[in-house]
């Protein structure tokens, strides 16, 4: 910030062959680090966040620097332009946990936006593809809403968490992707 620079790190060391889902905050009055959804390193911290002209790194020191590289996988990284609340993050390690059937996904040229949503999600398909059948699923697999309207601009009224959106093409081809309700 325009204050200062803070290291914040986890309080214990990573396991070898264990996934682990790391949440950084800052609120404005401290950088938090959640492990697993659990608060696992806090440092205060106050002051405006800085732009700087250095690449983003993750879980690397710096892009200049080849010491204290990660020699692991990393995987969906996201970055939100305001502060998740606690019950939030708390959701966050477990949208990785998919219940079965809902696996039949082509991922390519498909965009939800924004996400996350208040109450509209615009759905970009591949060129060709029409929509025929729009779900939502909870974490533990509950249907949660249901169209069959073919716009892509579409009426969302869920509570506030994370979902699976799972669109049907008139083709057959199905597509999915995790979005968070956020009012």
């Amino acid at each position: 910030t325009d204050n200062s620079v803070v290291d914040v790190d986890a309080d214990t060391v990573l396991q070898v062959g264990k996934f682990d889902h790391f949440t950084a905050v800052y609120s404005g009055y401290s950088m938090e680090l959640y492990r697993n959804g659990l608060l696992s390193g806090f440092k205060p911290l106050t002051g405006q966040i800085l732009t700087t002209a250095k690449s983003l790194t993750i879980s690397r020191k710096d892009e200049g620097t080849s010491d204290y590289n990660f020699r692991g996988t990393v995987d969906e990284v996201r970055i939100y332009n305001e502060e998740l609340a606690q019950s939030i993050i708390a959701l966050l390690p477990t949208t990785f946990k998919l219940k079965a059937g809902i696996e039949d996904t082509i991922i390519i040229d498909f965009k939800v936006y924004p996400n996350p949503f208040s109450n509209e999600v615009n759905i970009s398909l591949p060129t060709g593809e029409n929509i025929s059948r729009i779900e939502v699923f909870s974490l533990v697999g509950k249907k949660v809403f249901q169209t069959t309207n073919s716009s892509t601009n579409i009426q969302i009224n869920i509570p506030n968490g994370f979902y699976i959106l799972k669109i049907t093409a008139s083709s057959g081809n199905a597509y999915k992707t995790k979005i968070i309700k956020k009012d």
